[in-house]
């Protein structure tokens, strides 16, 4: 098992992954533009990694780089953590958190964080184990479109 942090050259893979999240979350609709990815793939801001098996996609991370105000440099919001059903509980997540840890050092990133559903006990216990400390937040949102 492999990681690969995705660029322009890797549309058909963000592609893929994308398709995927759909998919695996249950929701209808389709990604974005092949333009729009390669625009949203070529920022330095925004970060995709994909786990491979061989040239099998096992799963992806996707982040974001936010920039700070109170101390120079910026934060990791970890928007998405997916491992299809036939890698799980294989250490795959936790290797595709810890790509994206390693480059957040690399970049002299400040924090690193991600969201949980309340009741995804899965995912909380991926999350403490490779990232620690959980903080009890309120998000709310209103959809604009």
């Amino acid at each position: 098992m492999t990681t690969k942090h995705l660029t322009t050259e890797d549309i058909a893979l963000a592609k893929e992954l994308f398709t995927w999240y759909l998919e695996d979350d249950e929701l209808e609709g389709g990604i974005a533009s092949d333009e729009y990815l390669m625009e949203l793939l070529a920022k330095n801001d925004f970060h995709v990694w994909v786990a491979l098996d061989g040239d099998k996609l096992a799963g992806g991370i996707t982040a974001y780089e936010l920039p700070e105000y109170k101390v120079q440099g910026n934060e990791l919001f970890i928007y998405e953590v997916g491992v299809k059903a036939e890698y799980r509980r294989q250490g795959v997540a936790t290797m595709l958190i810890n790509a994206a840890l390693e480059m957040a050092k690399a970049l002299n990133i400040t924090e690193v964080f991600v969201d949980a559903e309340a009741d995804n006990e899965p995912a909380k216990a991926l999350y403490k184990a490779t990232l620690g400390t959980d903080k009890q937040v309120v998000e709310y949102t209103k959809v604009l479109r």
